[in-house]
């Protein structure tokens, strides 16, 4: 599952997979960019590969 919540209302993106991959969280970052396209984002990852924490933004 990949899911994205906002901490100001509370509002979440969510997509249920089979599985995990590289194609499909690319997916699933080029679909949540266009969901309410014009807030700004910013996606933190934690434990993603060997313990590494990154941030995405985009708007």
């Amino acid at each position: 599952m990949y899911g994205s919540y906002s901490p100001k209302n509370g509002d979440s993106f969510v997509w249920e997979v089979n599985r995990v991959d590289t194609t499909i969280f690319e997916s699933y970052l080029k679909h949540f960019s266009k969901y309410k396209p014009k807030e700004y984002k910013i996606v933190v990852i934690d434990n993603a590969g060997k313990d590494t924490i990154f941030c995405v933004f985009f708007k």
